[in-house]
């Protein structure tokens, strides 16, 4: 590999630092003893030699750590390589078998933020090791090729005192061992968990619920699943937010609105921790290389629509065995890590609860914080607490229904909302401009739901808006023939019909009115 092959106007105005430190140091003390001292100047004598023939300087700092400084990047890579192939080579005493770890990294100007960023880089190294900057690796991009040895792009990750994100690449040297192991710095996402622009109401009990199933021994996927609107991906973020401190890794949101397959799932995972596949790995490898030993809990948001999810999630899963994946679904994965937490509407009052029962029940609840964003003195009076109800009632307790009414508020009395609901794919025709299309009208979000059926299941779902509340599998059977019930089952599954039991422990079904109509 040729020295200095950066251009000349880098090698005048940037530097390259290498921070060089002895792995393991402690341990190699406590059973060299005496020896140690010896094992440790000749680590020094073998750094020095290869830094200053590569036109470096070396300056010790602390211990056995030492600060290497570089005209140019490709110097520095070209010395880090004659170090770690030397002390590979070098007949260590008392079978002793010392690695260093690496750190390097390029900039200009702050040369204190400079040489802060390529100390956190040799710290967060595994033994053997070496991590270049995003910076660096770019620069030595063409050398190392020429040279043959790979550059793995890691991804991004926290690094040093505050928490700084730095792309990190790994360089494997073809004639030294190979470590595969992650870093020791946490993972970085582009995404994380996002802050939603309103709260969540009405979901403590789901919330810790579904806290609860996940906590649970052996449980390591979760599916909250329910119909379209009904705030699934809202409540996954929240809890996201209250889980995340108990991952020393984090948590991570993955938004799959747009992804058809299990490879693109897979593909979207990678690309939220900062992690991109190259030409030795695939995506599969790059996970397990990277964050195979991470303890985080992913959240992947809309996988109902991609083909063979159950596949792709077993493979997130058996890459990352410390982690915890919940995901947001309207129909089951089916995968044999699964456990499914239904999703209910919010519980309505009942048409005998009375002035203070309506204004606690959840569905009000929501319907009265939304109403707020339009109208900030709205309050649940005796004079409309009947038509918020009834409201909340007609639109089956389903938040996305229940928020699309509540900007109606705006110019409607609850009274006049309430007339006009007859008719509620029209009346519900308009939500917030920045909120994905299939949340914008109650009609985009069943039409979601809906292209999620293959052609028997949208027959039957026709076919059932006949039935006006619940109806039995008898009678299901009657009007739309027999052998619907496997049919029946996809249509309960996907969310679509919903399913209890009756006063005498029967199977009855129906249909959610907004749904029905």
């Amino acid at each position: 590999m040729a020295t200095g092959t950066a251009s000349g106007s880098a090698r005048r105005h940037t530097v390259t630092y290498a921070f060089v430190d002895l792995a393991g140091s402690t341990q190699l003390a406590r059973g060299l003893g005496d020896g140690f001292p010896a094992l440790l100047r000749r680590f020094h004598e073998l750094v020095r030699q290869a830094v200053e023939s590569h036109g470096g300087h070396v300056e010790r700092t602390e211990g056995d750590l030492l600060r290497c400084d570089f005209d140019g990047p490709s110097d520095a890579l070209a010395a880090v390589h004659e170090i770690t192939v030397d002390m590979t080579r070098e007949p260590w005493p008392d079978g002793a078998r010392p690695q260093c770890r690496v750190g390097i990294h390029t900039g200009s100007g702050d040369t204190g933020t400079d040489l802060a960023r390529a100390r956190s880089l040799g710290a967060a190294a595994q033994a053997g090791q070496v991590l270049l900057s995003d910076a660096t690796a770019r620069l030595v991009e063409d050398d190392a090729r020429k040279a043959g040895w790979p550059l793995v792009a890691l991804g991004a990750f926290a690094v040093g005192d505050q928490g700084d994100t730095e792309r990190i690449t790994r360089v494997d040297f073809l004639d030294v061992p190979t470590v595969l192991a992650r870093p020791r710095a946490r993972p970085q996402s582009g995404s994380r968990i996002p802050s939603p622009a309103t709260g969540i109401v009405g979901r403590e009990r789901d919330l810790a619920g579904a806290a609860e199933l996940l906590h649970r021994e052996g449980v390591r996927l979760v599916n909250i699943t329910g119909p379209g609107g009904t705030g699934k991906t809202r409540l996954s973020i929240a809890l996201a937010q209250m889980l995340e401190p108990e991952f020393p890794d984090g948590a991570v949101f993955v938004e799959l609105a747009a992804t058809k397959d299990a490879d693109q799932l897979l593909a979207a995972v990678a690309r939220s921790l900062g992690i991109f596949e190259g030409p030795h790995r695939t995506v599969t490898e790059a996970l397990a290389t990277v964050a195979g030993d991470a303890r985080m809990l992913l959240v992947l948001d809309n996988t109902e629509q991609i083909s063979d999810a159950a596949r792709a999630v077993g493979t997130v899963l058996e890459a990352m065995p410390s982690s915890k994946v919940v995901v947001t679904s309207r129909s089951p994965l089916r995968s044999s890590w699964e456990h499914e937490y239904p999703l209910s509407p919010l519980a309505v009052p009942s048409e005998a609860a009375g002035h203070d029962e309506i204004g606690t029940a959840p569905a009000v609840a929501l319907l009265v914080e939304r109403a707020r964003g339009v109208r900030p003195s709205f309050e649940v009076t005796p004079e409309n607490d009947r038509a918020l109800a009834e409201i909340t009632r007609r639109l089956d307790g389903l938040p996305l229904a229940i928020e699309l009414a509540a900007t109606r508020l705006r110019i409607l009395s609850p009274d006049l909302l309430l007339s006009r609901l007859d008719d509620t794919l029209s009346t519900l025709d308009r939500g917030p401009a920045d909120a994905p299309e299939r949340h914008q009208t109650i009609r985009a979000a069943i039409e979601w739901s809906h292209e999620g059926l293959d052609d028997d299941e949208k027959a039957l779902f026709r076919r059932l808006g006949v039935f006006a509340g619940g109806f039995p599998l008898e009678a299901v059977e009657a009007v739309c023939g027999e052998g619907t019930e496997r049919t029946l089952e996809e249509l309960v599954a996907k969310s679509m019909v919903v399913f209890a039991l009756d006063d005498e422990g029967g199977p009855r079904y129906r249909l959610l009115e907004t749904l029905r109509e």
